[in-house]
């Protein structure tokens, strides 16, 4: 008979399965068993992650570092980090469905997962005493290299029905979704988890939902995370833990003040104070502190708000609580920008980024640079305004956060509609009206100021009939849509790069440098490149030297111009 055009694949795919199958019967094994639970781990692994797979002998990380090599030789595990980084492993995704497989035929899912589930657990503990100090970055950095790790146990878990697995991983994923974005990820994952009928500890659904109810907060879901608090609330009353309580106070106010309830959120941030200062615990009185500041500044009561970041920054800094001190700085360099002390402001404002990057806290990189684009806007600098709005916005769209994406929204319609380009900042700023009113989300007092000085630059361009119809397109546009027209509105505005600056680039630097001005971090252009993170390290500094730039960020905002597009792209 004729050969038909499958066979030549399947006969391909059972040459290799047998060349897997003969490396994979060479090992010992103790080699093959660590193979098989390997397989588990879709983002590869360290020695110590792979320490924590609950072989049956207690081997020494000497005897566990033998067995990977003999991996390595068998050309079934490939290191995926810099010879100069921390080893990491992995695994060609065909030879890795061939470990699952072994791993299934010897029913040691359930042992491999389980024991993952724990060494994850016990990680994120460690890490939790790190966050908001000095050493926050690498631990964040870490965990934010496991997350495809722990997002397959937690899968499994939630195949299996053992929802504890997932909330007792609560933390870890917290501590990523809040710094590094995909918060809607979260979300889903948490509902899952609380939805399934296995048994669950009264106090751990209690924190998971709690957890919820900030992730449904942040993502602008305030119906969710009312009614998360409001459980919280019962279940902490009934058991009398003040601490709890405390929280969901401070969830609740979090809400109120979103929604425009100056009063209530300002009562329950006291009250959740109160209950912190008799418990001694000072870092959460700088919490509830930190947030009445929120609610004072959105009433535009900058005496009031100045007063609480001064305290709460006194307060974070004498606990050693760097993350946190950063916010006050940033929120004060907010109130000296509404009293008109832009110089101030901006000392507070570079001071609080400089941390932010320094920690690897991408979301407050964001808020830094959004607050520095309004004191540029202020400052009437369209220019530098619509650059650090730029930069704000791809950070904040990288993250999935809807209220970076508002804020920036605006405040890149502002510009456009000081210069003249009035019909497309109507339809910006009518898209996120229309999102806002969706949400039921009142603008404090500074956004109020943006979008009411750009819709006085509109009324002195367009009409009324041109300005409805602009406004009718603008709120039948998605969030997403909103953002992806205002970053393109900057590069069309952007100066024009030099060209000569370019062509100094080699191949390989220009395509680091198109990743780059799309605001990647090292981690993900090498990802995407497939490159070592000290090579990309090295191809940025050479390119912050050839385009004559002191930093990433100004090397990415010349990459936004239209200019330097079409030469990269070219």
């Amino acid at each position: 008979r004729h050969a038909r055009p499958g066979d030549d694949v399947h006969a391909r795919h059972q040459a290799l399965h047998d060349a897997i199958d003969w490396s994979y019967k060479l090992l010992s094994p103790p080699a093959q068993a660590l193979f098989r639970r390997m397989a588990a781990l879709p983002g590869g692994c360290t020695l110590a992650t792979a320490q924590m797979l609950g072989l049956e002998a207690r081997q020494t990380e000497l005897e566990t570092l033998g067995h990977v090599s003999s991996l390595v030789d068998g050309s079934l595990l490939t290191r995926l980090t810099d010879p100069l980084a921390e080893p990491r492993y992995g695994m060609l995704e065909t030879i890795r469905q061939f470990g699952l497989q072994q791993l299934r035929s010897r029913d040691e899912e359930g042992e491999t997962y389980r024991a993952l589930g724990a060494g994850y657990a016990r990680l994120a503990d460690q890490a939790w005493e790190a966050i908001g100090g000095p050493e926050q970055k690498p631990w964040v950095d870490r965990l934010d290299a496991e997350r495809s790790n722990v997002r397959a146990v937690c899968e499994w878990a939630i195949q299996a029905n053992e929802p504890g697995m997932v909330l007792r991983l609560r933390t870890i994923l917290w501590l990523i979704w809040a710094q590094r974005g995909n918060l809607a990820d979260g979300h889903t994952l948490l509902q899952r988890a609380l939805a399934l009928p296995g048994p669950v500890d009264e106090g751990q659904r209690a924190n998971a939902v709690y957890d919820l109810g900030n992730l449904a907060f942040e993502l602008h879901d305030f119906e969710t995370a009312r009614a998360a608090f409001t459980e919280c609330y019962d279940v902490w009353a009934r058991t009398e833990d003040r601490d709890g309580i405390a929280n969901a106070l401070n969830g609740l106010g979090l809400i109120d003040r979103e929604t425009g309830a100056y009063t209530s959120a300002s009562t329950r941030f006291e009250e959740a104070r109160d209950i912190w200062a008799s418990l001694h615990n000072e870092a959460f009185v700088a919490l509830a502190q930190f947030n009445l500041g929120t609610v004072e500044i959105a009433a535009a009561d900058t005496q009031a708000a100045e007063s609480s970041f001064s305290r709460a920054l006194a307060l974070r800094r004498s606990l050693n609580d760097v993350d946190g001190a950063a916010y006050a700085l940033y929120y004060l360099g907010h109130v000296a920008s509404l009293d008109a002390r832009l110089d101030q402001a901006n000392e507070f404002l570079r001071e609080s980024l400089e941390v932010f990057t320094r920690i690897g806290d991408r979301s407050g990189e964001a808020y830094a640079l959004y607050a520095m684009a309004c004191c540029a806007w202020l400052a009437q600098d369209d220019h530098k305004a619509l650059k650090l709005f730029h930069a704000a916005l791809s950070l904040w769209h990288a993250l999935a956060s809807a209220n970076g994406i508002v804020v920036n929204v605006d405040g890149i319609a502002a510009v456009a509609a000081a210069r003249g380009d009035a019909t497309v900042a109507t339809r910006l700023l009518a898209a996120t009206e229309a999102y806002r009113a969706r949400i039921g989300i009142v603008p404090p007092w500074m956004e109020r100021r943006v979008i009411e000085s750009a819709w006085a630059a509109i009324a002195d361009r367009l009409d009324a009939p041109r300005v409805e119809e602009a406004r009718q397109a603008g709120a039948a546009m998605s969030l997403d849509e909103a953002a992806l027209a205002a970053l393109r509105l900057v590069k069309r505005s952007a100066d024009d790069v030099p060209v000569n600056l370019l062509e100094k680039l080699s191949a390989r630097e220009r395509e680091v440098f198109v990743l780059l001005a799309e605001y990647k971090t090292d981690r993900e252009i090498a990802e995407q490149l497939f490159l070592s993170h000290r090579t990309v390290e090295r191809h940025v500094g050479s390119i912050l030297a050839k385009l004559e730039v002191k930093n990433r960020r100004a090397a990415a905002a010349l990459g936004a111009s239209r200019r330097a597009s079409q030469a990269l792209s070219a």
